[in-house]
């Protein structure tokens, strides 16, 4: 059994990095080296920009820039309504996390597929929205991840983090905490896309097998607001999930697992808090 394991493991990674490193050199072989180093500086320095703009135009607590780049193209209207509704509107504190999750579609969604399709002249499929799913692959993986995540939700950090929508004490889930889990839900759509799609599926013919490290850093940098252990995680997830998307082709397991275990992180924070009754 442990020897059928090992093996599993050998042929989803080690074995799939090397397979990736063949079709990358058959496409480097076929290609000039100018041609492949532009493709890496297109997808590294459209990441980057992506990055800028959800950073300084997208940071719900800092959003001077993006009113003032509002009004400069003449829609000062609606540079007035967004400021009031950021920090004056009695509806501020949901208005903040709806902010937050459509710079996170725009940036880690939208941006993305556009410079695939502009930019890069390719089919979105290819990037991730195509390709076999294997779901008991992604349930095992959430599975082994629950346990760690029940254990988390004790620690004071966890709660100081979670949930990110907060409600007013005495509040019902109903509506506002229920449209914000779907709404928070679908951003990670978009985040599955710009790490283990736009980037993994982006680089593979230029940086072969390794192309699963590259999305890895960025991805912990976006964590460092996070509780220690999250950050660590977020390392070990980026790999698997990146390997998991160079095997399958497909985002949409990367999707369900990551909605999964923020849904649960939300409710056992929410449980903590006494939403769902006493849990002592």
């Amino acid at each position: 059994m442990i020897e059928r394991a090992r093996q599993v493991l050998l042929d989803n990674t080690v074995r799939l990095w090397e397979q990736v490193d063949a079709e990358a050199r058959v496409y480097r072989d076929g290609t000039t080296s100018a041609a492949a180093t532009l493709r890496a500086a297109y997808v590294l320095l459209g990441a980057a920009l992506c990055l800028v703009t959800i950073k300084y135009l997208g940071n719900e607590d800092d959003v001077k820039r993006l009113v003032w780049l509002v009004d400069a193209v003449g829609l000062d209207g609606l540079a007035k309504k967004l400021l009031y509704a950021l920090r004056e509107s009695p509806d501020r504190k949901i208005n903040v996390r709806v902010f937050w999750c459509v710079s996170r579609l725009v940036c880690y969604g939208v941006l993305p597929a556009l410079l695939v399709r502009f930019v890069l002249r390719e089919k979105l499929g290819s990037y991730g929205w195509k390709g076999a799913t294997s779901y008991r692959t992604y349930l095992g993986l959430f599975l082994v991840v629950l346990p760690f995540v029940v254990l988390a939700s004790y620690s004071e950090a966890f709660q100081a983090k979670y949930p990110y929508y907060r409600l007013p004490p005495g509040a019902s889930l109903w509506p506002n905490q229920v449209y914000w889990e779907l709404l928070y839900g679908s951003q990670f759509l978009a985040l599955e896309f710009f790490f283990r799609g736009y980037l993994i599926h982006g680089l593979k013919k230029v940086f072969g097998g390794a192309v699963v490290f590259v999305p890895v850093v960025p991805y912990v940098m976006i964590h460092f607001s996070k509780p220690l252990p999250e950050t660590i995680g977020s390392a070990i997830t980026g790999i698997v999930l990146g390997t998991l998307s160079l095997r399958t082709g497909s985002i949409r397991g990367g999707f369900f697992v990551h909605v999964g275990i923020a849904w649960s992180m939300d409710a056992l924070s929410l449980w903590q808090r006494g939403f769902f009754g006493s849990h002592r």
